[in-house]
């Protein structure tokens, strides 16, 4: 039973994840294949068959010479072959050029109202359409002086001639270390499917920025209600760069919505997000799950690391913070394993939550991992970072209001608990109250009259028979009554006596005890009887239910007016 609920408990993220990840994919247009900087689109029928991304090879020039080369890349590390056999491997910076040849259809009506879609290129572009710039993306340079950078998602509408059409993007980069080149794919397709394409993306990331922020609010505000619980502020930050993350990168929605926001601000914001996530994610968990000894001491340092990436993306110019980004990357990689092995230790040890938790956040390492693969390597798959962390956000909002509610139903327990603790205060303070008042009278029956024999109102010798002394004696006898019976009392309060039930004829032992108080009966004028026939048996501790009897009767006879019955 435990094994299959622990798998459904899997199972959750796992669904949310496909979920998400097929609404994320379901806008997908068919792809077409260059080979050597031509693609042929001639039988594309972008009215019915929808738009498409073309992958593949661009023709490359840089240092006067051609080649093919794959695309979405960058051209750091590019040999370009010179005269004599001999090659230049480019570095990171500088400016080329990208050119493709699109075969569209020869029929006019099957070429009109067409609209590209341009990935983003590094990091300052120049888009050509048959010899006539269409696009412009910041300043594109040959030196870093006249560059101006500027990277984000282009929709351009196209005239295109029907049959062969030359796309030219003259790209230079004087700012990212990684390389410049064409960092996304081409789509083309009808104006009102590109542009639904764009609405689609924009939608979808806004959405999920609106949750990153709304649960960032949401838990943020409980953390200023809760200030000891440092793992709700945690969380609330780990939400904040999440959604600092979408607005910056894929449509950067923020440059939408602040068109002339420089393209350097935007990549620091972009990096500070994913930056602070590894400092984040080590205090969030460890404030579910704390670590200890040496895990501790290494969690630590990699707290320290992480806090030292983001004060350098803080301070330092983009092109060297963007430098260490490969350095990172690894610490990111040792910083998910060692996580990942405190939530193992948490899921060996059946903590709770840690099932819900260890699933999500494999999850959200595997579309990291996944996606440094397809941002450095350009391998073609699905971004999935996004994806994951929308379930990564859920999964922890689960768990973090089942912790409330397992603290909900504690502190009602303990609320419960003090109003038992506390009505047992009372009724024992109530006791001691009447026991004190008990214990007063003979203690006054005692101390009275022998202050009258100090004072010599007996004379100076008094019988030893005197009245006097047997009412002394009965008071001290009374006073030694109650003190057992008070002793009796905390005892069995602290379970110290123990009733020892044996058979006992009820009518026979009370019509004993009704004898004992009809003296006092009659002087009080009230009717006293058992009403229990004898033969009645049953298992009492005859100890125990005598005090009860002697101060039920007492109470009764004394509470009871004349003429009554008791």
């Amino acid at each position: 039973m435990e094994s299959m609920t622990n798998l459904l408990r899997f199972s959750i993220p796992l669904c949310i994840f496909c979920t998400v990840l097929a609404a994320a994919s379901c806008s997908a247009s068919h792809q077409v294949l260059a080979t050597n900087g031509f693609a042929d689109l001639s039988d594309a029928d972008f009215s019915g068959g929808g738009p498409a991304t073309v992958r593949g090879e661009w023709l490359f020039r840089a240092l006067d010479a051609d080649i093919p080369v794959s695309v979405p890349s960058n051209w750091k590390g590019l040999r370009i072959p010179q005269a004599g056999g001999q090659s230049i491997t480019l570095d990171a910076w500088g400016s080329a050029s990208y050119r493709l040849e699109l075969a569209l259809p020869d029929s006019p009506e099957r070429v009109q109202d067409l609209m590209l879609r341009i990935g983003e290129a590094g990091t300052a572009s120049t888009v050509s359409l048959n010899g006539r710039v269409i696009a412009r993306t910041g300043t594109a340079g040959s030196t870093a002086g006249e560059t101006v950078p500027d990277v984000r998602v282009r929709y351009l509408p196209v005239e295109p001639v029907p049959g062969i059409n030359t796309l030219e993007i003259t790209v230079s980069n004087f700012d990212d270390s990684n390389g410049g080149g064409l960092w996304g794919t081409l789509t083309i397709g009808k104006s009102r499917d590109i542009v639904r394409l764009h609405y689609a993306r924009t939608i979808q990331e806004s959405l999920l920025a609106g949750i990153f922020v709304i649960m960032c609010l949401y838990y943020l505000a409980i953390f200023l209600y809760r200030r000891s619980d440092f793992a709700l502020l945690a969380f609330a930050l780990i939400c904040a760069a999440f959604f600092f993350r979408q607005v910056s990168t894929g449509e950067k929605i923020l440059a939408l919505v602040l068109p002339e926001i420089p393209w350097r601000t935007l990549v620091r914001i972009e990096y500070l997000s994913i930056f602070l996530l590894a400092p984040l994610y080590i205090a969030f968990f460890s404030l579910i799950y704390p670590p200890s000894g040496r895990l501790l001491t290494v969690f630590r340092v990699f707290a320290g690391i992480g806090t030292a990436g983001v004060l350098a993306v803080a301070v330092l110019p983009v092109p060297v913070f963007i430098s260490i980004l490969h350095a990172f990357q690894v610490y990111w990689l040792v910083m998910f394993a060692w996580v990942w092995y405190l939530l193992v230790r948490a899921l060996r040890e059946k903590k709770s939550d840690s099932v819900l938790l260890f699933s999500s956040y494999t999850l959200l390492v595997f579309a990291a991992v996944n996606d440094l693969l397809l941002t450095r390597l350009y391998i073609p798959t699905l971004p999935l970072v996004t994806s994951a962390q929308a379930v990564f956000i859920f999964i922890q909002s689960l768990v973090l209001s089942r912790r409330f509610a397992r603290e909900y139903r504690q502190s009602r327990n303990l609320a419960e608990l003090n109003e038992h603790l506390k009505a047992l205060d009372d009724a024992k303070t109530k006791f001691f109250t009447a026991s004190s008042h008990e214990l007063r009278t003979p203690v006054t029956l005692i101390t009275t009259p022998l202050e009258a024999i100090m004072d010599g109102k007996y004379g100076d010798s008094i019988r030893c028979d005197a009245p006097v002394f047997a009412l002394v004696k009965r008071n001290c006898d009374r006073l030694k009554r109650l003190a057992e019976e008070l002793l009796d009392f905390l005892r069995f309060d602290s379970g110290a006596v123990q009733p020892n039930p044996k058979a006992v004829d009820l009518g026979v032992w009370l019509s004993g005890y009704s004898r004992l108080f009809q003296p006092d009966a009659v002087r009080r004028k009230v009717s006293l009887s058992t009403g229990l026939a004898s033969g009645t048996v049953a298992r009492v501790d005859p100890v125990l239910l005598e005090t009860v009897v002697l101060n039920l009767l007492s109470n009764a006879l004394k509470h009871t007016p004349e003429g009554g019955t008791v």
